[in-house]
């Protein structure tokens, strides 16, 4: 198990309030260290060894089930080369005597637990650990990858910028970093062929896998200008933030940051830009506040229309100079949502589907992944809930995507679920803007396509009607010539003998 570089531990103790004390002692992956478990007795501490493969346990000596005076000796038996920690009541000396005789590094009397206590004695456990259990975080790639993510992430001291390491890692006087998307990587990125075709003797390329997934890539070289330009002109697929050219490497944990929260922007207003460069898109230009109060005094007053038009015109603007992370975006569209159902509640004309629709459109709003797409659920919203609305807005493109969609897709074993999956749509609101925006609701348009579909094999081929049904998407046949007779009137044999005598007849 790899933790680049820092020595892993194991807490075990049967109270789960001392267990928490000790993770928030201080910050350890800056001490070295990281807590890879915790278990509230000895066995439940066995049975995770092998999986997370301590360096230091930190053991409770009183525990249910099995006791830290067991558990220290079946690990110096079974695993000799981890080096174990005792937590101890002023009661419990002659347990603590015994695991002494065990070879423990040390033991803190639980009343007397601090940090710097429990850190001074880690750091003894750390002098001990063998170098053949370290050779495995600790080879010189290790320590570099280590000594990277604690400067990405803001752990790095001032120690480690004077270190020979970061000397050794660091010695161009020029950095950017950039942060690549994980929904774009793929075994052919264009941040391969970039990085490929770096001149090594001249730039140096290092990268961090996030938790998230998304990539953080630094480059190093000299030429400053250079440096920015050719990454932005060799990335035009691929959805990159990219930092400003720094020349002081203690900037790289904060334009780390700020990078993070640019790539959350783009993914949410600006999905369809690739390359971003740090300072291109102004998130500072503010617009005014939203009027709630006449936005409420239109509601009361029936004027509809110009209350739903004002509202999509202030959230376009939004959307177009984004002050507002994701969260607060959609946030502030479910209470918009929730002010209008409390207006039109006692307006029974307006209203009366307010209850049974607020709260889908409230879901569609926070599972959307792009501002578009919420503020498409909030529209829908104020047309099926207020009447007479009819907003300006870009439904007419997006039916024609979603019938172009079932127009090539209608011979599949197509749902809706499925649809509202690849256009990223919440089932429950793709349903209803389908049927506010169309005149047959999803079901019965699909039906209609294959239906049709249909009718021409049977006119213009010479296949069986079994195979027709599969052909055009029904895998039951006798479901099928339900369906068409119920839409026609008469069975896909009738139909396709009318046609035939019609021939003749001509």
């Amino acid at each position: 198990m790899s933790t680049n570089g820092l020595l892993r531990v194991m807490v075990v103790d049967d109270e789960h309030l001392i267990r928490q004390g000790i993770k928030h002692y201080f910050n350890w992956e800056e001490k070295g260290f990281t807590i890879a478990g915790e278990a509230s007795n000895g066995q439940e501490a066995l049975n995770m060894i092998e999986d997370i493969d301590p360096h230091i346990i930190v053991t409770d000596i009183v525990m249910p089930i099995m006791d830290g005076e067991e558990l220290t000796k079946r690990v110096k038996r079974d695993y000799p080369a981890i080096q174990m920690i005792v937590l101890s009541s002023y009661g419990e000396f002659d347990y603590v005597r015994a695991t002494f005789q065990l070879g423990v590094v040390d033991y803190i009397l639980k009343p007397k637990l601090e940090p710097k206590t429990l850190l001074d004695v880690l750091t003894v456990a750390a002098e001990r650990v063998q170098p053949s259990v370290m050779d495995e975080g600790q080879t010189h790639a290790a320590r570099t990858q280590a000594l990277l993510e604690k400067i990405l992430l803001g752990f790095a001291t001032d120690a480690d910028f004077e270190s020979g390491l970061f000397q050794e890692a660091f010695p161009y006087e020029a950095f950017l970093l950039m942060r690549e998307s994980r929904k774009e990587q793929s075994t052919t990125s264009p941040m391969d062929q970039l990085v490929n075709g770096l001149d090594t003797s001249r730039t140096i390329h290092m990268s961090l896998q996030l938790k998230d997934g998304d990539t953080l890539h630094l480059l190093q070289a000299n030429d400053r200008e250079a440096l920015q330009r050719s990454v932005v002109a060799e990335l035009p697929t691929r959805t990159v933030v990219c930092s400003r050219v720094m020349t002081n490497p203690m900037e790289l944990a904060q334009a780390a940051s700020q990078l993070e929260a640019c790539m959350k922007q783009v993914h949410f207003y600006f999905p369809q830009k690739r390359v971003v460069v740090a300072g291109e898109l102004d998130l500072t230009q503010g617009h005014e506040e939203f009027d709630v109060d006449a936005y409420m005094l239109k509601l009361r007053e029936q004027r509809y229309q110009e209350a739903a038009e004002g509202l999509i015109t202030h959230v376009q603007a939004m959307m177009q100079t984004p002050q507002l992370g994701p969260n607060e975006f959609r946030t502030f569209l479910t209470h918009m949502i929730f002010t209008t159902a409390i207006i039109l509640h006692a307006q029974p004309a307006a209203g009366e589907t307010i209850e049974k629709e607020k709260y889908t459109y409230m879901t569609a709003i926070n599972e959307a992944e792009t501002a578009e797409r919420a503020t498409e659920a909030l529209t829908v919203f104020l047309q099926k809930v207020t009447p007479g609305v009819r907003t300006k807005d870009t439904h007419d493109t997006n039916m024609k995507l979603l019938q172009d969609y079932i127009a090539e897709h209608y011979m599949e074993p197509l749902s809706l679920k499925e649809l509202a999956s690849h256009f990223h749509f919440h089932p429950s609101y793709l349903s209803s803007y389908f049927s506010a925006h169309n005149k047959e609701g999803f079901s019965e348009y699909l039906t209609s396509i294959r239906i049709e579909e249909s009718k021409k094999l049977l006119k213009h081929s010479g296949m069986p009607i079994a195979e027709i049904s599969h052909e055009v998407g029904y895998s039951d046949h006798s479901y099928y010539c339900k369906v068409f007779k119920k839409d026609t009137g008469v069975s896909p044999s009738q139909y396709r003998r009318d046609y035939l005598l019609k021939g003749q007849e001509k």
